[in-house]
């Protein structure tokens, strides 16, 4: 089965340096890799550019627009009759998309499979972040409802026949993607055997930023979608159970973690750091194609 690997990324060239080492090294050689460069300012095209590796490697520029468009245009360039994404924050595990491959293999029925998502680093927000199920698929009862693009495999005509991402999300765009798909019948599973280690952020500014641009990414996608009524619950309900009681209502895909009392001390801390993120960014203004990130 051939697959094109979609991989955006914007100034983050010694994470993605390693992130197509770990792509070099899979055990599933049928893929090409598509970097779309979201405007870099940090001499990533010459470091593309100046790869001498087995990869077959197609690089593509753009003006900076978000991750959204930067992946549109990674399936308008593919071939494969499947995409997957990986993140350039992120590290694959060297069967990641052998396992990915053969779970969509077991699903034929599936418009997409999600591997899980695990730190790279030990540190105790990298913890917690794994604990909380933050960077992790999404279910409702034993169905899956979200599935995150730093580790996903689609069916290509399926996104081209829906349009693909909303280009104008700035984030959250995976998740608006997912449930798009979901209300219209399409149906997602899970490989929890095809595995990225993500940098997780490691100070409490980069989680407290994180959170409030998901809580913004949220919120833009609640303000338009309130009459329309999923799996039977308001969207808009729906969406807001993901922000504030995701691991209750939500069955968030995640690990077993054993927790000592320190990091369970720590963790009751930062989870009020996560609400506050949401929250702040529930009210602030929605985040539009012209910013950064």
């Amino acid at each position: 089965m051939k697959v094109d690997v979609i991989l955006p990324t914007y100034n983050r060239r010694a994470s993605l340096e390693r992130c197509l080492a770990g792509l070099q090294a899979q055990t599933h050689k049928d893929f090409e890799v598509i970097v779309v460069d979201d405007g870099s300012r940090d001499n990533t095209e010459n470091f593309i550019r100046s790869q001498k590796s087995d990869l077959r490697l197609h690089y593509i520029r753009q003006e900076n627009k978000g991750p959204a468009m930067a992946r549109n245009v990674g399936i308008k360039n593919a071939t494969a009759d499947y995409v997957a994404f990986i993140d350039d924050d992120c590290i694959p595990e060297k069967d990641w998309l052998e396992e990915l491959v053969k779970a969509l293999s077991l699903n034929p029925e599936s418009a997409g499979v999600g591997g899980f998502v695990v730190r790279q680093n030990n540190d105790l927000i990298s913890r917690y972040i794994d604990h909380s199920g933050t960077i992790s698929h999404r279910t409702f009862g034993e169905t899956v409802i979200i599935l995150i693009t730093c580790n996903a495999i689609f069916k290509r005509s399926i996104l081209e026949k829906e349009g693909g991402f909303n280009d104008a999300l700035r984030h959250a765009e995976d998740a608006e993607m997912s449930l798009r798909l979901v209300r219209k019948g399409y149906r997602f599973a899970l490989a929890p055997l095809a595995i990225v280690k993500h940098d997780h952020p490691r100070t409490l500014r980069a989680i407290y930023k994180m959170y409030v641009c998901y809580g913004n990414g949220i919120t833009t996608m609640v303000s338009r979608e309130k009459d329309s009524k999923p799996l039977g619950k308001p969207f808009y309900l729906l969406l807001k159970d993901l922000l504030f009681v995701p691991h209750i209502y939500m069955g968030s895909v995640k690990r077993n973690f054993r927790v000592s009392i320190k990091d369970k001390i720590a963790f009751f801390f930062l989870e009020r750091v996560r609400l506050w993120g949401h929250y702040k960014g529930t009210t602030s203004k929605p985040a539009t194609h012209t910013s950064r990130r």
